[in-house]
């Protein structure tokens, strides 16, 4: 290879480990964290099928209370970024010596684990996650893994101020949303009520499934029986 074909790509290369460099320290700035590890640590820890890590990353992320909800709030709305992806597939081109913490910084790619783990750890915040009804509202749309429900689940669990979208997501064309939106409703509790006439409409004409989280949700709004 020529020696200006060699210098061009060594310094292309050096602006590709500067660029990942400072995109990694980005990352790791501002981020709330609880005993040392971030929301997203303890959001994989969430994800695992260890029973007391799980336990441990509840009482984390209950621990770290408001300050948790705008990186699970950008959790569960990411997913696996371009970058990322690119640092991955151009991971054999980083000198060795850096590539081991990049890659560590960086993470896997686990995005279809982290959006579901999100609101459900927004769930376990309820209204206390407000701030990320936005996002949960647009997760109900998100079929990978399940998040459409737990997204249902967290904004039910926000309270009053999360009718209006649940009540939206009702009359959307896909029976997994208005299923997850209609067990939201019943997560509310009463303050729910304004969705009782839809509700009742969903369980006369809905699909058997529809029919039987509508006659659970109204059970625990409280509405009269019919």
């Amino acid at each position: 290879m020529p020696l200006k074909q060699r210098l061009v790509l060594v310094l292309a290369l050096i602006a590709f480990c500067v660029f990942v460099g400072i995109l990694v320290f980005s990352l790791g700035s501002g981020v709330a964290s609880y005993k040392g590890k971030t929301a997203k640590a303890w959001l994989i820890q969430f994800s695992t099928q260890d029973p007391s890590g799980r336990q441990e990353a509840e009482a984390a992320f209950k621990a770290l209370g408001p300050n948790a909800v705008p990186e699970l709030a950008r959790l569960l709305r990411a997913d696996d970024a371009r970058w990322r992806t690119l640092v991955w597939t151009h991971a054999t081109r980083i000198p060795v010596w850096l590539r081991k913490p990049v890659l560590r910084r960086v993470g896997p790619l686990r995005g279809y684990l982290l959006r579901p783990a999100a609101a459900r750890a927004l769930a376990l915040l309820g209204p206390v996650a407000a701030a990320a009804e936005p996002d949960l509202a647009r997760a109900l749309q998100d079929k990978v893994n399940g998040t459409y429900w737990e997204a249902g689940t967290a904004l039910g669990r926000i309270g009053r101020q999360a009718v209006p979208d649940l009540m939206l997501a009702l009359r959307d064309p896909d029976t997994l949303v208005r299923c997850a939106a209609a067990y939201g409703l019943g997560e509310v509790g009463a303050d729910a009520a304004p969705a009782i006439p839809a509700l009742l409409q969903m369980q006369n004409r809905g699909t058997q499934n529809e029919q039987y989280i509508a006659a659970r949700s109204l059970a625990k709004i409280g509405a009269p029986l019919h």
